[in-house]
């Protein structure tokens, strides 16, 4: 059972990244202002956190989603 909440807590972690990366790209547009140079830095960076997040809720997912089907197929 601890194993489960490990992934609902990664899964969790996930969506979060994915929620806070245009919280990202907002700050470094912000932050870099006017320069022209990176201005496509702050949506390269939110684009790369975003994506992470996806692949950690989906990584961390799939395992929650088997325990609840092997779960319920039991009863």
């Amino acid at each position: 059972m601890d194993k489960t909440i490990i992934y609902i807590l990664g899964a969790t972690a996930g969506w979060l990244l994915v929620q806070v990366a245009d919280s990202v790209e907002w700050t470094l547009n912000y932050v870099v202002g006017e320069i022209i140079l990176i201005s496509w830095l702050p949506a390269i960076i939110s684009m790369a956190v975003a994506l992470m997040g996806w692949i950690v809720t989906i990584i961390f997912s799939i395992p929650v989603i088997k325990i609840a089907w092997k779960n319920l197929r039991s009863k």
